[in-house]
C-alpha cells in the first residue's frame, strides 16, 4: 500500500507542477490568468501520467543525456498523440491545433512542443525527482494511504464534475449545430421564394395581395429557430473551459462552436 501511495503522490505532484507551468506559460501569453487545466482544480493529469510513464520506461540509470532526452521525446509525444485523440473521440473537440506550427503531425503534436516536453522530462529524471522522492520519504507511512486516498476522493469528485460540464457542453452544441442547421436550410428555401418572379407570385396567390402562405411559415419558422438559438447561447457558457483552451475547435460542430467563442468575446467586451 506504501508503495502504490508513494506513486500516486508521484502522480499528483507532477500533475501540479504541470498546471503551474502550462498555467503560467498561457497566462504571461494571455496577461491574465488562465486556470489551464482540464479539471476544475490546479492539476493537469496528463503531465502526471507522463512524468509516470518517463519514470516507469526509460532505464533507470541513463548516462548518456542525450538517449535520455531522446526516450522522453519519444514518450511524450505518443502520449500527447493519444491524449488528443481519446478527448476528441469522447468530446467530438479537437482541444489543441498545432496545424499552424512547421514540423506537425495533424495539428496533435508538433516538434517544438515535443523538444520542450523532452527536456522537462529531462530535468525531471535528472535532479527533480530524486528530490521528490527524497521529501516523501519524510510523510510518515501510516500517514500515506490516508493522504492519498483523501486527494484521490477530490481528484475523483473534480474528475466527474468536469466531465459532466464537458458532457453539457456536447449536448449544447449538438443542439446549436441542429439548430444551425435548419436555419441554413430554411433560409436557403426563403431565398428561392424571394426569387420568384412577381407573375409566379400572383399566379399563386390567384390575384391576392397576400403574401404566400408557404413563405410565412417559413418565415415564422426562422424566426422561431433564431429565438431558440439565442436562448440556448445565452445560457451557461462554460467559460473556464473555453478560456482554457482557446484554440479549440470542432470538425463536428465547428459552427456552433465558433459562436459560443463569439459570445464570450462579446460578454468580456460588455463587462
Amino acid at each position: 500500500m506504501e508503495f502504490l501511495s508513494i506513486w500516486f503522490l508521484t502522480f499528483v505532484i507532477y500533475s501540479f507542477l504541470g498546471w503551474v507551468c502550462e498555467t503560467v506559460y498561457c497566462s504571461v501569453g494571455s496577461r491574465k490568468f488562465v486556470n489551464r487545466g482540464f479539471l476544475n482544480g490546479p492539476l493537469c493529469p496528463v503531465y502526471g501520467v507522463g512524468a509516470l510513464l518517463v519514470l516507469w520506461l526509460l532505464p533507470k540509470e541513463v548516462e548518456n543525456t542525450l538517449s535520455l532526452f531522446l526516450s522522453a521525446v519519444l514518450v511524450t509525444t505518443v502520449l500527447e498523440y493519444i491524449t488528443s485523440v481519446l478527448l476528441e473521440k469522447l468530446f467530438h473537440m479537437k482541444w489543441w491545433d498545432y496545424s499552424r506550427y512547421k514540423f506537425q503531425l495533424n495539428g496533435r503534436v508538433c516538434l517544438l512542443n515535443s523538444l520542450m516536453f523532452g527536456a522537462l522530462a529531462t530535468v525531471l529524471v535528472r535532479f527533480i525527482n530524486p528530490e521528490v522522492q527524497k521529501w516523501l520519504l519524510f510523510i510518515p507511512g501510516e500517514a500515506l494511504p490516508w493522504i492519498s486516498l483523501a486527494l484521490l476522493a477530490v481528484i475523483l469528485l473534480d474528475t466527474f464534475f468536469t466531465v459532466k460540464q464537458l458532457l453539457e457542453l456536447k449536448g449544447k452544441l449538438q443542439q446549436m449545430h441542429k439548430l444551425l442547421n435548419e436555419i441554413k436550410e430554411k433560409t436557403e428555401v426563403q431565398k428561392l421564394h424571394l426569387q420568384l418572379s412577381v407573375e409566379e407570385k400572383l399566379s399563386k396567390l390567384k390575384g391576392g395581395d397576400v403574401e404566400p402562405k408557404e413563405s410565412v411559415s417559413i418565415r415564422e419558422r426562422l424566426s422561431e429557430l433564431n429565438r431558440k438559438l439565442s436562448e440556448l447561447e445565452r445560457q451557461k457558457l462554460h467559460t473556464r473551459i473555453l478560456k482554457a483552451f482557446p484554440n479549440m475547435t470542432s470538425s463536428r460542430y465547428e459552427g456552433a462552436l465558433e459562436r459560443l467563442k463569439e459570445r464570450l468575446k462579446t460578454r468580456k467586451k460588455s463587462s
